[in-house]
């Protein structure tokens, strides 16, 4: 029997609950057209083309009720339907055991509704064909999605996931959303952003390059990006510019995290922030701040306005200004500004801490701070101040006004207006000091006029302070005071007014105008004193002079002009006193000397009294102890027997003679003194008076007998007659 068949197929169910299944309905009849009633089997089956090609579906309806020729059967109520709907699809029916009915018919719209089972909640299912929602909205690529007004995802894989004239065109590329974006790179990304006009768009050029959103960004690189912000470019492989606006990382590698209008053009460089910053160098950072450039390799920026780090490893930590005098610059490899204003670091590994003006232009230089200081040669360091420097290798100045360390390894503390020009010569402040020779010290003093100033001018020379004051000659030295003058080799002032040491080894301790000019001579102090014998000495006084070899002279007005020649001048007049031959000792002492042998009291020894000519013995009886009476012819019987001689110090020429015993006799004989080789002048004399007593006993005793026998004759004389 031949049957004729009328299709409608209708979609069941409803968007969010959909059957996997087809209402199908017909008519069946005659092939007259005469409707049938019966009761039939009916094959349904799903081909991928209009005749031949393969069937993709087929399912078999067992008593299919036909009712005055119409019939309803349910597609896929017996075998699962398949998501294959993405593509045309052919609909073949066969009834019973005849051939199937030709021609097949083409599905229509309403099965192709089946694959909303894959969207809106649908619990299985896929979409196999591109996608493209939204008014003009393609989707050209490979299992491509586009969704929105007017967007185009035209590469494989690409994604636009909403918005206005949007475009992926590359493979993977996506686009989330916004307005005039385009992912132009394979695996690109835009996330959103853009704006009205085409020169507001967002573009990620390169593979896996993003953009997260704002405005007018472009990621044009090797998976470069660019966050968000506004007319921000990422344009080399890896770079990376997080936001703000104007922004640009040009390098490999280089970032920018925000601000405006910054640059990052070397390799791997950073700015973090701030505006119109450039990181020109290889690794480079700019941490913030305005107008600062980075250009040195490795070079580092933290901060501030107008700062350039220009060498490989320098770093400026901030500071400078708004006007170019007021930059910062560390020019050469490791070179460091902290901070400050017009600070200059333009030699290898050189420093300037902070301040303004300051400059270090040598190797390892260092200006810690400060006005204007300059550190100019090798390893040099200023500590702070103004308008100090320090050109002499590994000179030093630590503070202070204008001063300068000229010579190598010279040292000025601070002070004002100090110059420290011999190496290794140091001034510890004061003003207008001068250390020129090797070794030199000047600690201090000066004054504010050049006639103030103090001079240490040889080597290892010393000025300890004071005013005026000159140490000339080589390791001469002043220690203070004023006007002081140390003119030759070792030859030391202590201090005082207008005294001079102009002989080797000469030393005046201080007082007025004192003048040591003899060879190793010293004046003590006093005023007016000369010693200009070798080895001279004044210990101090007023008028001395020392003019011979070894002399010496105190007191007032004395005059040592022997050589060694001892002279104490002391006398209220004025008067003056001066030796009478070499290597004697002589004494102006006006109103008397005495000399005291005892350590508790002052009544034992000899007195010079004034006006007179001999030596006067202490002898208080008070201060004697009495150890009896003397045996006076005793005494006398020994002097009898004691040996004089006429004799002469072997120290003297023998036609000065004396008469006496020797020490050892007169010892051995009365056992006095304080030794055998010395004789006291006090025992002589009570020797002598002891035998005056004893012969006076004998004279007495003469005259006596004498008497006597002159009253016997007087007797026989007057008898006789």
């Amino acid at each position: 029997m031949t049957y004729r068949v009328l299709l409608l197929l209708l979609l069941a169910g409803n968007a969010f609950a959909i059957p996997q299944v087809i209402n199908y309905q017909g008519e069946l009849t005659t092939s007259g057209g005469a409707p049938l009633d019966t009761t039939v089997n009916m094959t349904f089956t799903i081909y991928d083309s209009a005749a031949g090609g393969s069937a993709v579906w087929t399912e078999l309806h067992l008593g299919v009720q036909v009712n005055d020729g119409l019939f309803h059967a349910r597609l896929g109520s017996a075998t699962l339907l398949p998501d294959i709907f993405s593509v045309q699809r052919w609909l073949g029916v066969q009834v019973g055991s005849d051939a199937e009915m030709s021609p097949r018919e083409a599905l229509a719209a309403s099965p192709y509704a089946f694959r909303v089972s894959t969207v809106d909640e649908a619990l299985g299912g896929h979409i196999w064909s591109n996608v493209a929602i939204g008014n003009g909205a393609t989707a050209t690529g490979v299992s491509a999605f586009a969704a929105g007004d007017n967007v185009s995802a035209g590469g494989p894989f690409s994604n636009v996931g909403g918005g206005r004239q949007n475009e992926a065109s590359a493979s993977g590329a996506t686009v989330g959303g916004g307005v005039h974006n385009h992912a132009a790179g394979i695996y690109s990304t835009i996330s959103g952003g853009g704006g009205p006009s085409p020169v507001d768009s967002n573009f990620a050029g390169s593979q896996g390059s993003t953009v997260g959103g704002g405005t007018s960004n472009n990621a044009s690189a090797f998976f470069a990006t660019v966050a968000g912000g506004c007319g921000n470019a990422a344009t080399d492989e890896f770079s990376t510019v997080a936001g703000g606006l104007t922004n640009e990382a040009t390098s490999d590698h280089a970032t920018v995290s925000g601000g405006y209008n910054n640059n990052a053009f070397g390799d791997k460089s950073t700015v973090s922030g701030g505006t119109e910053n450039t990181a020109q160098g290889a690794f480079t950072v700019i941490a913030g701040g305005r107008d600062n450039i980075a250009s040195g390799i490795n070079s580092s920026v933290g901060g501030g306005q107008r700062n350039y780090a220009r060498g490989i490893y320098s770093t400026i930590g901030g500071g400078g200004g708004s006007a170019a005098v007021d930059s910062n610059h560390a020019g050469s490899q490791g070179s460091t500004v902290g901070g400050g204003t017009s600070n200059n670091a333009s030699a290898f590994f050189a420093t300037v801490a902070g301040g303004c003006g300051n400059s270090a232009t040598d190797q390892f230089a260092t200006v810690a701070g400060g006005l204007t200081n300059e550190a100019t040669s090798d390893h040099a360091t200023v500590g702070g101040g103004y308008n100090n420097n320090a050109f002499g290798d590994k000179s030093t100045v630590s503070g202070g006004t204008e001063n300068t360390a000229q010579g190598a390894f010279t040292v000025i503390a601070g002070g004002r207006d100090n110059i420290a020009s011999g190496i290794n010569s140091t001034v510890g402040g004061g003003q207008r000091n001068y250390a020129r020779g090797i070794y030199s010290t000047v600690a201090g003093g000066g004054g504010s006029a050049a006639v103030d100033s103090n001079h240490a001018g040889s080597q290892g020379s010393t000025v300890g302070g004071g005013t005026s004051n000159i140490a000339s000659g080589f390791f001469g030295t002043v220690a203070g005071g004023c006007g002081n003058t140390a003119t030759n080799q070792f030859a030391s002032v202590g201090g005082g007014l207008t005294n001079e040491a102009t002989h080797v080894h000469a030393t005046v301790a201080g007082g007025y105008n004192n003048n040591a000019t003899g060879e190793k001579s010293a004046v003590g102090g006093g005023s007016e004193n000369t010693a200009s014998g070798l080895h001279s000495a004044i210990p101090g006084g007023s008028g001395n002079l020392a003019s011979n070899d070894y002399a010496f002279a105190a007191g007032r007005n004395a005059l040592a002009a022997s050589a060694g020649a001892f002279v104490w001048g002391s006398s209220s007049s004025g008067a003056q006193t001066a030796a009478f031959n070499s290597y004697t000792v002589t004494f102006r002492c006006q109103n008397g000397a005495r000399f005291y042998t005892d350590s508790s009291n002052t009544v034992t020894g000899v007195s010079l009294e004034q006006g007179a000519g001999a030596w006067s013995s202490l002898c208080d009886v008070n201060q004697k102890n009495i150890h009896g009476a003397v045996d006076s012819r005793t005494v006398l019987n020994k002097l009898s027997s004691l040996p004089l001689y006429r004799w002469s110090y072997k120290s003297q020429d023998e036609s000065v003679q004396h008469i006496g015993p020797t020490a050892q006799d007169f010892r051995a004989a009365f056992g006095l003194g304080d030794n055998s080789t010395t004789i006291s002048t006090l025992d002589p004399d009570g020797v002598a008076l002891a035998a005056i007593q004893a012969l006076n006993a004998r004279c007495d005793e003469l005259q006596r007998q004498n008497d006597e026998l002159r009253s016997i004759v007087e007797h026989f004389m007057n008898k006789g007659q």
